[in-house]
């Protein structure tokens, strides 16, 4: 993987001040929320909307995102997780509800 998750690693103090995952890999990557919004397919809006915190992703959004960014799959959930206050039991749970 790239730097960027050397980005989400160091993110622990940023998720403190409130600074999405999804804001610190898209700073890193120099982009803008309209450029992540065109690879992912997502409105700019709810690019915007999660990373103010406003919404909470989705897991395949996370994944989505996660391979626009080239980061780790599951080190962006977690961090994620963390920041977005996620019940991950409930994920497991949704999870496995999908996959029944």
């Amino acid at each position: 993987m790239t730097t960027l998750n050397n980005n989400i690693s160091n993110s622990n103090s940023d998720c403190k001040k409130n600074i999405s995952p999804l804001t610190i890999l898209r700073e890193s990557a120099n982009l803008k929320q309209v450029d992540i919004a065109t690879a992912s397919g997502l409105p700019q809006s709810t690019i915007s909307q999660l990373e103010s915190g406003y919404l909470k992703p989705r897991v395949k959004n996370i994944a989505k995102l996660a391979t626009i960014f080239k980061a780790d799959f599951d080190q962006l959930f977690n961090e994620c997780i963390e920041f977005y206050n996620i019940n991950r039991q409930s994920i497991i749970a949704k999870l496995n509800l999908a996959v029944s």
